[in-house]
């Protein structure tokens, strides 16, 4: 009768009988706690914010390692630091990215080493000797280029050699790049490509980690921003050079530089970005927005503006639309490829505002609707 008990609940159970019987048990029960969860569920340890020589700031107070050392050394291999110790981490990491300031990339190291466009610039050479005496020498040196950095007054030649679309800027990009997909092993450790772009609203430091999610193949087809807008100075004033091609012909346009930690308040702004990037090209500037700027929004995308509103209920936004064609050459050079049209407008407004007859005055077709 017992044996029939033993059956029986064995049965209700879904267990086989002969788990039951005389002598230890062999059956393992079947264990799936989460069987339709799709949420990640392994932790992977890396480093999302690593600088090498060539950021300007760790460049300029030691750090002489090169991305591949970075890299090596979150691998685990033993390498020797910029003090000339020899270090090695206890465990690897799986990841990391190498997020140097885009800002000046690669001068730091390119003075202390003394590079051809280094040596052909006075201040240039100046600091190459600087840091060639060391000591208090370096020390100097640091913090001038730190001042003529904060001031703007930075020799315009260097400025745009570390500048996106420059030979030495992109020089610069590809090493990064390259190191990356060097170190990057599948399954094993996962090098990133990455930088660091920091903007200064109200002379607060925004790090910004931008991690790409491809390969070399298409990050080197990009090089990072910067946020060296000044090219130049016409009457004491910054500005920015544009040129413009169009049906064969170049021409040059200056227009003037106003930097986001400025407080003067801003009456126009035109937002030319991704959808993506409206919102925060906004907040970089809103200190210096109220009710009375008129917000042009001429953006390539869709779904933003309820967020944009809801954020700045109070702001006057304009949007816009247009099929002008144009295209990128390189760093602030652009191919006027094709005529179009460009409308503005605002929900409820049917009568243009009386200073968009200075817009009406471009050689452009505008108008507003």
């Amino acid at each position: 009768m017992v044996f029939k008990k033993t059956i029986l609940f064995s049965a209700l159970l879904g267990l086989p009988a002969t788990a039951f019987s005389e002598g230890p048990s062999s059956v393992v029960a079947a264990y799936s706690p989460y069987a339709a969860t799709t949420q990640a569920s392994n932790v992977y340890w890396g480093d999302s914010h690593l600088h090498t020589g060539l950021s300007l700031d760790a460049g300029l107070f030691g750090n002489t390692l090169v991305p591949d050392d970075a890299y090596r050394f979150a691998r685990g291999e033993e390498i020797t630091s910029s003090t000339g110790i020899p270090v090695k981490l206890a465990r690897p990491l799986d990841w990391m990215v190498v997020t140097d300031h885009t800002d000046l990339m690669g001068i730091a190291s390119d003075i202390q080493s003394g590079t051809p466009n280094i040596l052909a610039d006075t201040k240039g050479k100046e600091w190459h000797e600087g840091f060639n005496k060391g000591g208090a020498a370096a020390g100097a040196a640091a913090f001038d280029l730190i001042g003529n950095f904060a001031q703007m007054t930075l020799p315009e030649q260097l400025v745009e050699d570390y500048s996106p679309g420059s030979e030495v800027f992109g020089r610069v990009w590809e090493t990064i790049v390259n190191s990356a997909e060097k170190y990057n092993d599948p399954g094993l450790f996962t090098a990133f490509i990455g930088y660091e772009w920091t903007s200064v609203p109200k002379g607060f430091n925004l790090h910004r980690n931008v991690i790409l999610r491809d390969n070399a193949d298409l990050a080197l087809k990009v090089q990072p921003p910067t946020t060296l807008l000044c090219r130049g100075t016409s009457g004491g004033k910054r500005v920015r050079e544009i040129k413009i091609d169009k049906n064969g012909t170049t021409r040059t346009q200056q227009f003037p530089v106003s930097l986001n930690n400025e407080s003067a308040p801003i009456r126009h702004l035109l937002v030319t970005t991704k959808a993506y990037d409206v919102r925060t090209a906004l907040l970089e500037v809103a200190h210096r927005l109220d009710h009375s700027s008129c917000i042009y929004i001429l953006v390539n995308g869709m779904g933003f503006m309820e967020d944009i509103i809801s954020d700045h209920p109070h702001f006057n936004f304009i949007a816009g639309t247009t099929t002008e064609g144009a295209y990128r050459l390189g760093e602030n050079h652009f191919c006027h490829a094709g005529d179009g049209t460009t409308q503005f407008g605002k929900a409820g407004v049917s009568q243009a505002p009386p200073y968009f007859d200075q817009l009406c005055k471009l050689d452009l077709a505008i108008s507003w609707q």
